[in-house]
């Protein structure tokens, strides 16, 4: 049974820079937008997800007919899921998995993303510094050492 947690203050339609998503450090991921201010300019927010144990990005076409209606613009605990199922299945010996849950959520002309995470926080501002700061270690770490 799903059951919404969180809906955007206006429609995906209207913001200027559409969701994107970025994997953080620590098991966690943000779904990152720009929406705009009323006296103008953009505002960065996100949905945070934290303990994250598997995560998916399903196209328009690919995921099932009932999902886009259920899960546009909000973000939804859809219960008991196979997908949930499974990914706790192969965990149980390993951590606690009766904190998991099965968040989904769809934007105007994007993907379907679902995330098998313990929790989410809805940061607005977002501070994009840390997407910033990750992205860069990561440029950091693929150069060789000796080429600095």
């Amino acid at each position: 049974m799903s059951n919404i947690v969180w809906k955007m203050k206006g429609p995906s339609t209207g913001l200027l820079r559409e969701p994107k998503m970025f994997v953080m450090s620590r098991r966690s991921s943000c779904l990152w937008w720009v929406t705009e201010e009323e006296a103008g300019g953009g505002r960065n927010e996100a949905l945070v997800f934290s303990g994250i144990e598997a995560y998916k990005c399903t196209y328009f076409l690919a995921y099932s007919v009932e999902l886009p209606s259920a899960t546009y613009d909000t973000l939804n605990d859809l219960g008991p899921t196979p997908f949930l199922a499974e990914i706790c299945t192969k965990l149980k010996e390993r951590t606690n998995v009766s904190e998991l849950k099965h968040f989904a959520i769809s934007f105007d002309d994007g993907p379907l993303f679902e995330f098998i995470a313990r929790s989410f926080e809805f940061q607005s501002p977002f501070d994009v510094s840390v997407i910033e700061s990750d992205v860069q270690q990561r440029i950091a770490s693929c150069v060789h050492p000796l080429a600095r």
